[in-house]
């Protein structure tokens, strides 16, 4: 089979802020070695930034703030939109792959080129940005009107969000293929969107063993804290672990709650790093998520590192991580208690190695690159020809 021109287009790469990023990352590193990638996206140009092997990337400057979130959303997914354009026009491609807030920009401007479109729901932004937040009130049958959420928002920021939940509707109702990370996610998609997702699980690659250590710090991290990764339970947490010593991300916390939860003696308020960083010589890795976790990319590098992990029972992490090492219900800092007092315990801290090794290599065996190639070599195949290079005329398709 002849090597795919995929054209990736996503509205963060470089740096990558989180999970969804990182496997993007290792992905188009991972398909480089056998098809034609190139990366549209809005980033960072600055030359020490991590860029993915063998891989073109086309950088494009963001727009300015548009005035609120939902307009400068419309603006960045408006500015993804036009780099696919020109790029297709300039190049062509068998396949268009995008994800998240991108999407639908990318999937339209597929369409016009005549070429199939692959939209990955690393997260629910495609679903409702609100509906799967942790304590969310959402009334889908209202079509958003009834939402708090939308009604706490400026007259033209709401009519900005209704817009962006038409566009993502379109997009899911015309991509190609839509692709989960989780069973989660394709069950909320396909209960919202009547299409059910193929699953690729958010990892390509294994993480390296890290240096546990039963006497060692206990960290709780996430890329950025916020109230869906367990940001409200951080002083509980700190307060019911006074005896312990945290190693906590810094990424979200802002200055104030940084400030309280470093004057607690046992608390060590870390930048984020290389997971292997994190991990060295921790007695347990946390991950207090309050939302259906899509797929929790950091829970499984704690299981692959062979630390110990703990995670809520929510989600995506419901499929993966060793039942007797998910707290429910996530929110309680007691059951975050219990469940660390039973992880020390030398006998289970060491059977917990084993068992999040073994874990880890089950969602690994999957083969998920492979996973991904094959959805994207159908969705190619199904598109029919693509247009060739240097501004050929778009090919009609059947799908």
């Amino acid at each position: 089979m002849p090597p795919l021109r995929i054209l990736f287009a996503i509205e963060t790469l470089i740096p990558p802020r989180g999970g969804a990023e990182r496997f993007w990352l290792e992905l188009l590193e991972a398909l480089a070695e056998r098809h034609e990638a190139t990366a549209v996206f809005l980033g960072d140009r600055r030359p020490d930034a991590r860029k993915p092997g063998g891989v073109r990337l086309i950088p494009v400057d963001p727009p300015p703030d548009a005035g609120g979130y939902w307009a400068t959303k419309r603006a960045r997914r408006e500015a993804v939109a036009a780099a696919v354009r020109a790029a297709l026009a300039d190049e062509g491609a068998d396949v268009v792959a995008t994800a998240l807030h991108a999407g639908p920009g990318a999937v339209a401007a597929a369409a016009e080129a005549g070429i199939p479109a692959v939209v990955f729901l690393h997260s629910y932004e495609a679903l409702c940005k609100y509906a799967h937040n942790a304590g969310s009130h959402c009334v889908p049958e209202s079509g958003c009107r009834a939402c708090p959420s939308a009604a706490a928002l400026p007259a033209e920021e709401r009519a900005e969000l209704f817009a962006s939940r038409r566009e993502h509707t379109h997009a899911l109702a015309s991509a190609t293929t839509l692709v989960a990370p989780s069973a989660a996610v394709a069950s909320r998609c396909e209960a919202w969107s009547g299409r059910r997702p193929v699953l690729v699980p958010d990892v390509v690659r294994d993480t390296p063993p890290a240096r546990a250590d039963h006497d060692g710090p206990v960290v709780l991290a996430a890329a950025s804290w916020a109230f869906n990764k367990g940001r409200d339970l951080l002083e509980p947490l700190a307060a019911i672990f006074e005896r312990r010593v945290l190693r906590i991300t810094a990424a979200g916390l802002g200055p104030e709650l940084e400030r309280r939860l470093s004057a607690r003696p046992g608390v060590r308020i870390v930048p984020n790093a290389p997971v292997e960083e994190l991990l060295d010589g921790a007695a347990a890795l946390l991950v207090p998520s309050q939302w259906p976790e899509p797929f929790g990319r950091l829970a499984f590098e704690g299981l692959a590192a062979r630390v110990p992990t703990l995670a809520s029972a929510t989600g995506g992490l419901l499929e993966y991580v060793p039942p007797a090492q998910l707290v429910d219900p996530p929110d309680s800092p007691v059951r975050w208690r219990d469940a660390l007092e039973a992880l020390l315990e030398p006998g289970e801290w060491e059977a917990a190695r084993q068992r999040g090794r073994s874990a880890a290599q089950a969602v690994l065996a999957t083969d998920p690159v492979r996973r991904a190639e094959d959805v994207l070599i159908g969705a190619a195949a199904s598109g029919g020809a693509a247009p060739r290079r240097y501004g050929a005329a778009p090919v009609e398709t059947s799908r």
